[in-house]
């Protein structure tokens, strides 16, 4: 065999030994692991033991539960042989009291350990330490229709004690109402991102629980005017340190006893006005005269986009990004939102973190920015994710 012949030979060999099944030069990471401790923070940090922790992880738009274990006597909890991919986040959760709860999302990236406390509460049926930090709401055109408009909600509910409020009043079996928010006469396809129930009084319950801290609420629906008057009628059912009523400028004028008007929100180009309110009591109703023009007239300016100014901050965020489904009936009943809408937002952050994986691996996002924009993302899934288990 000549020398030619033979190195073919090796090349041939090398070939097939790199396309057998499992044969990889790429480096292997070792194992990783995650420990921590379940804090009471309501009884100064005590650690909790014999406590369930449930491990989920995140890879490539999937997620799933990758192992179980309980805290020891200190309180302490122990994950091992965990893969150290990269494109893999992690999270836990505990049930303490019959209320769920989540740590911060978190990868190993270069690291080949990583630690973090899961805080718990004590809970309580009284909402004394409960109240609105912020309310606002976006009236807009609606796209589909002439004479609809689409009103959009967000609430920073703030929890200033130290125990994780439940509810006291019981509206479904084995569900308390945690918050009660009133909406308009005859709100229509109603859509909100906490598990709730609509009332036949015109308000709706929610029953998530409400831990130490803030809590952000979302939501919406659909009004009807009749005529060229509307008078948009708001109660608050807790007390509320900043309200802002944002709607569009062209060819709508909004008055309001119990709010003042601003003029143009600041830092905004979309095209809206504002009425605010500060310090408001609990037990209050906000009433808001709308004058509206002709349908003719309102059809020509919908306004493309969502925007939600944050009064008073200069902070400009979006309060729900593009519209929900319209029910097909706008005479028919507030509709509960699915299930299915919940979890397409969920593979929507899944998708996009998979798009970050892509572009961080080509080089063309740093590791800072990276690390800044998963994180986000993930802790968004989570969210949902929380919400899902909820309901």
């Amino acid at each position: 065999m000549g020398p030619i012949q033979t190195m073919r030979n090796i090349i041939f060999f090398l070939l097939l030994f790199l396309f057998l099944p499992g044969t990889s030069f790429a480096e292997e990471l070792p194992p990783g692991e995650i420990k921590g401790s379940v804090l009471n923070k309501t009884l100064n940090g005590t650690r909790v033991k014999n406590l369930e922790i449930i491990l989920y992880q995140y890879k490539e738009n999937k997620g799933a539960e990758v192992a179980r274990t309980k805290t020891d006597p200190n309180g302490s909890f122990l994950f091992q042989g965990l893969n150290r991919d990269k494109r893999i986040s992690y999270y836990a959760s505990a049930k303490y009291k019959e209320v769920d709860y989540f740590s911060e999302m978190t990868h190993f990236l270069e690291k080949k350990e990583l630690s973090f406390d899961l805080s718990v509460y004590e809970t309580t049926d009284q909402d004394k330490d409960i109240h609105i930090k912020m309310h606002h709401i976006l009236l807009e055109t609606d796209n589909n229709t002439k004479d609809t408009f689409a009103v959009r909600e967000i609430m920073i509910v703030e929890n200033q004690g130290n125990k994780t409020y439940v509810g006291s009043i019981e509206v479904q079996p084995g569900k308390k109402e945690t918050l009660r928010i009133s909406l308009p006469k005859n709100a229509k396809n109603m859509q909100s991102m906490s598990p709730m129930t609509v009332n036949p009084w015109d308000d709706f319950s929610i029953f998530t629980a409400i831990s130490p801290g803030t809590k952000r609420i979302m939501f919406s629906y659909t009004i009807k005017p009749e005529g060229a008057d509307y008078k948009f009628e708001k109660n608050l059912y807790l007390k509320t340190d900043s309200f802002n009523f944002i709607f569009p400028e062209n060819g709508i004028q909004a008055k309001s006893d119990q709010l003042l008007y601003k003029g143009p929100t600041p830092n905004s180009d979309q095209g809206f006005s504002y009425l605010a309110g500060k310090n408001m009591t609990g037990e209050s109703k906000i009433v808001i005269r709308l004058s509206l023009p002709s349908t003719d007239n309102l059809f020509k300016w919908v306004i493309a986009g969502l925007v939600m100014v944050l009064v008073g901050t200069g902070f400009v965020l979006s309060l729900v990004k593009g519209r929900k489904h319209r029910a097909e009936k706008e005479d028919g009943p507030a509709q509960k939102p699915s299930q299915m809408t919940l979890v397409e937002q969920k593979q929507k952050m899944l998708q996009s973190m998979a798009e970050l994986d892509k572009q961080h691996d080509a080089g063309q996002i740093d590791s800072d920015k990276y690390e800044s924009r998963r994180r986000v993302l993930m802790e968004k899934a989570v969210e949902i994710t929380k919400i899902i288990k909820d309901s």
